[in-house]
């Protein structure tokens, strides 16, 4: 494979927003791929990793009304140790994140 290419559109019925946990995590799992065919080094590799990472596990648990934590950690707990710590500090961040703006909502 030459060329990567992406394109994502946002808008009011954003399909994060629907989208099931399986189907969101098997597309970081493919970014995770096409990463391993790149010829960037380990740091640049994990940067990209964990920046996907967060912004696509942000984006679903932030604004879908219903986000599986429990897919979402079951996931998580099936990475390589350092991988799964990484990635549940995103995720408790990001749930902490939602649960202070729902606080703040009620208010």
């Amino acid at each position: 494979m030459n060329e990567y290419v992406g394109m994502y559109c946002v808008h009011k019925n954003s399909l994060t927003k629907t989208i099931e946990a399986d189907t969101l995590l098997l597309h970081i799992d493919e970014k995770e791929l096409i990463l391993s065919e790149l010829k960037w080094n380990s740091s640049e590799k994990n940067d990209f990793y964990f920046n996907q990472s967060k912004m696509n596990l942000g984006y679903y648990i932030l604004r879908n009304a219903n986000p599986n934590y429990r897919k979402v950690f079951g996931w998580i707990n099936k990475k390589p140790r350092k991988t799964r710590n990484k990635l549940r500090l995103i995720v408790i961040k990001i749930i902490a994140k939602k649960f202070m703006y729902q606080f703040l909502r009620i208010k």
